[in-house]
């Protein structure tokens, strides 16, 4: 009778901790905004088609497991497509794994093979470990990594005991198909299950028959994974540059530093005003005790691998052998990743890892499982008290960028005439998914510089109408410099500047420029600002469409051509601010005479249609662009000699005479109209400039070189272009 009441105690205490861990799960599910990883999963769910759908994926993560999406992909067609729905599938991933690993537990628990107390331990682990919290709630494949890794650890275990079981040996196969197609690093469990299987092939002739059909699966799909893997597309280095190979001290602290928020790396939180909500002084006390309380986590971690060494030495005496079977895999799985990241691509990351998390509350048990009842239960108590400690200073802040926080403070304080300006292209799709209500246009830039250059032409364009307005740059913390940047680059004479961070996994640093003078501004030709005097009107009869591809086509292209200045052009001609849209794609092409040639591809009314009838050099100049643009460069000569005559004083017609003298490989010719535009204007930007194509656009080292040599031949000045 007592063991049947003890059983229903248990199986009361295993059904209150899983609904205690789904409400942890659910906690700020809908107010947490969506990670850069979790985009990256879920951006293609639309996408018409399976095979459609494989397609974009690979594209847009190309690293990335394809099951997981796969899964979400089918899942949205049953339930919602919103971020909750997306984070619901994972909290099932992560209820499957409780029930799956409590109760493989709980039943060696009543076989014998393993200590009682166990499975209360590792019930509580799964439930508040903060790195299971986190992962639990994320709209990613971590959750169904740990699950099907389990599914593969249990299945070979029961395989291993009964090896002529085609049906283990079926649903071994199926887990670890489902494990390496979840995530890639599944490889490293595959290694450590295939080294025990092994052992055992050589070791026992009488199994060896019905292991190698197990076998024989698995290196058909290593071969498939492998045209998978070695297919994936060449990607910029710039992706790998933040991973490092691993040292000695990762391979010792990662595995066992999953649970300690910030460090473990799978649980980010920010540190700025953890534990706020606490009364002030103890508020106080619990932040200077953070060291000592992550410290004394990381040694009860350890202590786990001592409770599985002393229980497997006991348990091989009386002839268990899952004790060992479960060390084995709690140990080796970091070495062998260890030494793929040292010999190849450097992939050790806590994440890949994850699925040893249940492995440290085993450990646990192990260990107090000799004590009396009371002194397990108060080491339990403090296990969990470290846990909670952690869960508190996880909800001091967001656990991912803040990107909602951003547009919430943007949107209560922000006029209609405003702008958003994000750094960095990359987190703008990031920001307007998070914040898609905002209210007021979003362009992007890659430079500090670029967005003081934005600032001074929008704010200026807008004060010239008598309109105030304000630019709000929102700049992520990428690199954890933890100051704000921008400050340093803007002039102080123009703008006023005030900022706020938002704490979250990256700090994001949000700046709102106002203009307290107008800056001066300064045209190079004088041809220009007449010539784009229709843009408006263009712009307004273009359609949206046309906008839109071409912002699209070049949505990528660097500040160092100026396209920042068009791209927010275009961003503004998209929400109808026709009149600013034009100041900043006019003040582009004066910085950089390119752009008039790359950009009139698209406005190519301003070539084909004459709108300059009473402007005799207007209408030449178009004449003469057309002509430049359609590669017939001697006609164009002819065109911009006559606008050198008309406009002896103006740079422009000279430096197309230079550029189109070089195409037709007339040196002398362009030499000497190279020489024209710098006794004009000595001090020009990059943009007008022999070495701008190798220094900007091919960054051929050889080529700037030779054009460098020439400038300095015709006594152009270059120096503060390459400073």
């Amino acid at each position: 009778m007592w063991a049947r009441i003890r059983s229903n105690i248990n199986l009361l205490l295993y059904i209150s901790l899983l609904v205690i861990g789904v409400f942890l799960r659910l906690y700020r599910i809908s107010t947490e905004s969506i990670s850069l990883e979790e985009y990256a999963c879920i951006a293609n769910l639309n996408a018409e088609g399976l095979f459609k759908f494989i397609s974009l994926q690979r594209h847009t993560y190309p690293f990335g497991g394809i099951l997981f999406p796969l899964l979400q992909f089918l899942w949205v067609r049953f339930a919602e497509n919103n971020i909750v729905s997306l984070r619901v599938l994972s909290i099932l991933f992560w209820v499957a794994t409780y029930i799956l690993i409590v109760g493989f537990v709980h039943r060696e628990e009543r076989k014998s093979t393993l200590p009682e107390g166990v499975s209360v331990f590792v019930a509580v682990g799964l439930c508040f470990s903060p790195a299971l919290i986190f992962l639990g709630q994320e709209a990613r494949m971590y959750m169904a990594y740990v699950f099907f890794a389990w599914c593969s650890i249990i299945s070979l275990y029961y395989l291993l005991q009964k090896p002529e079981s085609y049906l283990r040996c079926f649903l071994w196969c199926i887990s670890n198909a489902c494990l390496l197609w979840t995530h890639h690093a599944g490889i490293v469990l595959w290694c450590v299950e295939g080294l025990i299987v092994g052992v055992l092939f050589i070791r026992k002739f009488e199994v060896r028959k019905y292991l190698l059909l197990g076998g024989v699966f698995h290196f058909v799909l290593v071969l498939l994974w492998l045209v998978w893997i070695l297919t994936i597309p060449p990607q910029p280095p710039e992706l790998y540059q933040y991973y490092l190979p691993p040292t000695i001290r990762n391979l010792v602290e990662f595995p066992l530093a999953f649970n300690i928020v910030r460090y473990g790396g799978i649980c980010p939180a920010d540190a700025y005003l953890s534990f706020y909500y606490l009364p002030q002084p103890i508020g106080a006390i619990v932040r200077c005790s953070h060291k000592a309380l992550n410290t004394l986590l990381l040694i009860i971690s350890g202590f786990s691998i001592l409770g599985f060494v002393a229980w497997t030495a006991q348990s091989i005496q009386n002839g268990y052998k899952l004790p060992l079977y479960l060390l084995i895999l709690f140990t080796l799985p970091p070495i062998f990743l260890f030494l793929i990241a040292r010999l190849g691509p450097p992939v050790f990351t806590s994440r890949y890892l994850v699925f040893l998390l249940p492995f440290h509350f085993c450990g646990l048990g192990m260990l107090i499982s000799p004590a009396r009842k009371i002194f397990r239960l108060e080491f339990t108590l403090i296990v969990c008290l470290l846990l909670f400690y952690q869960i508190g200073y996880m909800v001091s802040a967001k656990w991912r960028t803040d990107w909602k926080g951003v547009g919430e403070v943007i949107s209560a304080r922000a006029g209609v005439n405003d702008l958003i300006i994000v750094w960095d292209p990359f987190w703008t799709k990031l920001f307007e998914i998070n914040c898609p209500n905002v209210g007021i246009p979003v362009s992007d830039v890659y430079t500090y510089g670029g967005i003081v250059e934005i600032a001074k032409v929008y704010l200026s364009s807008l004060r010239r109408d008598k309109i105030n307005a304000s630019i709000w740059v929102v700049a992520p913390d990428v690199h954890g410099k933890g100051v704000p940047t921008l400050m340093s680059h803007i002039e102080n004479q123009y703008f006023s500047a005030s900022v706020r961070m938002l704490p979250g996994e990256l700090r994001i640093w949000l700046y709102k420029l106002d203009l307290t003078a107008s800056p001066p501004t300064r045209f190079y030709t004088a041809l220009l600002p007449a010539f784009t005097k229709s843009l408006p009107y263009l712009l307004e009869e273009e359609t949206i469409e046309k906008v839109r591809n071409y912002y699209k086509q070049h949505r990528f292209d660097h500040d160092r051509t100026g396209f920042h200045l068009v791209r927010t052009g275009l961003v503004l001609a998209m929400n109808r601010k026709f009149s600013v849209a034009k100041d900043l794609i006019t003040e582009a092409w004066n910085k950089n005479p390119n752009r008039i040639v790359e950009d009139c591809k698209f406005f190519s009314e301003l070539v084909s249609e004459d709108f300059f009838e009473n402007n005799v050099s207007l209408a030449l100049f178009r004449e003469g662009l057309k002509c430049y643009l359609e590669k017939d460069f001697t006609l164009a000569v002819d065109s911009f000699l006559q606008i050198s005559f008309e406009n002896p004083e103006d740079p422009l017609p000279y430096w197309f005479l230079a550029k189109a003298y070089d195409n037709l490989s007339n040196t002398t010719q362009a030499d000497f109209f190279w020489r024209g535009v710098f006794n004009l204007e000595p001090i020009l930007p990059i943009g007008w400039h022999l070495s701008y194509e190798p220094a900007v656009i091919t960054l051929d080292r050889d080529a700037l070189t030779l054009a460098r040599q020439r400038e300095d031949r015709l006594g152009i000045v270059t120096d503060e272009l390459f400073e």
